[in-house]
Order: C-alpha cells, then sequence, then structure tokens
C-alpha cells in the first residue's frame, strides 16, 4: 500500500507501470481461452516483424508466425525464401515493447473474432 501498486502491475490512480508485463498476461490469457494460432491461421495482412534489413533478394527478415502460450515462433526469411524457425519466450528481450504490444492488439482482435463465433453458434442452437 506504500506504493499503491497492486499485483496487476497498476497502481491505485490508475496509472500503468508495468505495461509490458501486463500486455503478455493479456496475449496468454487470450491464448489460454482460445488456443494457440498461426499468423496464416488469422489471415494478418502483414505479421509482426522483427527484424528486417536489405531489400528485394538480399533482404533478411524475421516474422512471427505462430503465437503460443509461451512465446512465439517466428520463420526467418532471405529473399522469399525461408530460412528456419526461431522461438522466443514473451519476456525475452528480443521481443520489444512495441512487438508486444502489436501481438496483445492481434490476440484481442483474435478473441473478440472468436466471441463472436461462439455467440453466432449458441444463436444458432435456438
Amino acid at each position: 500500500m506504500k506504493t499503491k501498486e497492486d499485483c496487476t502491475g497498476m497502481n491505485t490512480d490508475g496509472i500503468d507501470y508495468n505495461s509490458r508485463a501486463s500486455n503478455i498476461s493479456i496475449i496468454k490469457k487470450i491464448i489460454n481461452e482460445h488456443g494457440e494460432i498461426t499468423s496464416t491461421d488469422l489471415e494478418l495482412e502483414s505479421c509482426p516483424c522483427l527484424y528486417s534489413k536489405g531489400n528485394d533478394e538480399t533482404n533478411i527478415s524475421e516474422l512471427v508466425e505462430e503465437y503460443r502460450i509461451d512465446g512465439v515462433e517466428t520463420l526467418c526469411y532471405v529473399g522469399d525464401h525461408s530460412q528456419g524457425y526461431n522461438f522466443y519466450a514473451y519476456e525475452d528481450e528480443e521481443l520489444s515493447d512495441e512487438i508486444i504490444e502489436e501481438i496483445k492488439m492481434i490476440m484481442e482482435n483474435y478473441e473478440a473474432e472468436q466471441i463472436k463465433l461462439h455467440d453466432s453458434c449458441r444463436d444458432e442452437d435456438f
């Protein structure tokens, strides 16, 4: 109580001191409730990009492809050719705060779609 902080990282005045941890918690909660998914399954126009350098055939990039409960699987590309996968836990430094925020937004959209789907299925049962 001396610091006016509770276990969520939010102080009693509503100011979020630990948005990264809060965002990770939201991501994990959504995946726990609705299941792991891929960027392909979500039909994203663009995947979160961890790294990109160069252009055309010399471009080297690393894109988030799979969203798991404990982290993300990325796919590395050189030009248009995939070169392999890497795994990063959400807490890893390689995932910037901006990438975590982007993943959280993707997961919130995923959750909204799952809720809509669940509601429409429930409506059909009546």
